[in-house]
């Protein structure tokens, strides 16, 4: 079974986040965008930037995973 873990991040801005990330790794790769999240790899770790639609939820150190499996 192939599976891949990601690791999700909340920001109010998925854009802004990536391209902090983009600036910081020089092995940053952009796999996909769409209005709500943005996804890129480095370091040969996925990272998924999803916008935080409760912006009363404040960023801390909590963090989510994602797997991605070849079924369920």
């Amino acid at each position: 079974m192939d599976v891949k873990l990601s690791i999700c991040l909340w920001h109010q801005n998925t854009r802004e986040m990536a391209e902090y990330y983009r600036a910081i790794f020089t092995d940053y790769k952009l796999v996909s965008e769409n209005p709500m999240a943005v996804i890129f790899e480095t370091m040969g770790t996925r990272f998924m930037c999803l916008n935080n639609c409760a912006p009363h939820i404040k960023f801390n150190e909590k963090i989510s995973f994602v797997l991605t499996v070849d079924t369920q």
